[in-house]
């Protein structure tokens, strides 16, 4: 009996490739929001549409994220010899997971303030031991199992390992078809939360502390 393998990963860093690019992808949207704010105040407090001021909010994020995402890329693949499976695939894959995790954390931070980078936080600690980047998601512990189908970094991690070492296309498609879902859903909440944020307090005019 021979044994074969249809898509070996060859290096471990190469395996270890795709939760790596997970962690970094989410850390780019918190730390995009060292450099912006989450939405302009003067937007808000115009006429223009909750759903305008909320992809004009998004947008610069997406922004800063995505050169961030794509210049990991070229580090790795340049500078570390990643050389993907399928290029075109592993970079549409960064930019749909730069897309949805940037959304889902400017909801975070927008519904919640500082302490929406604090939750993000806590997320991404959560995807690390769940998304099954280091283990396979059979050997975790029960709560950690449960978790991982709902997880945005599982489908990163998932599609960029068929995109890197190899795999079937359907598995890819899933992941994708997941993080577009995930996208959607974070950008119309997104909408909703700024829709929201165009309620005056006297807290947000006169803030006590701002962050």
């Amino acid at each position: 009996m021979t044994l074969t393998n249809a898509h070996p990963a060859e290096l471990y860093g190469r395996g270890l490739a795709p939760f790596f690019f997970g962690i970094a992808l989410w850390v780019f949207g918190i730390v995009a929001f060292l450099l912006l704010r989450p939405i302009s105040t003067r937007l808000l407090a115009g006429r223009t549409w909750p759903a305008t001021a909320a992809f004009a909010a998004w947008l610069p994020v997406f922004a800063v994220g995505l050169v961030g995402g794509l210049l990991l890329f070229v580090v790795v693949d340049v500078g570390l010899g990643l050389r993907p499976a399928n290029l075109w695939g592993t970079i549409g894959i960064i930019v749909l997971a730069v897309a949805a995790f940037t959304a889902i954390v400017h909801v975070l931070r927008l519904a919640f303030g500082a302490v929406g980078d604090a939750l993000a936080l806590v997320l991404l600690m959560i995807q690390l031991t769940s998304c099954g980047g280091l283990y396979p998601p059979e050997t975790l512990p029960a709560p950690f199992q449960v978790i991982h189908p709902v997880l945005p970094m599982t489908y990163l991690v998932d599609a960029l390992r068929v995109t890197v070492s190899g795999g079937q296309a359907s598995h890819l498609w899933r992941a994708a078809a997941v993080l577009a879902g995930y996208l959607v859903v974070a950008l119309a909440l997104l909408v909703l939360t700024a829709g929201r944020q165009r309620t005056w307090t006297i807290g947000r005019l006169k803030p006590e502390l701002s962050v």
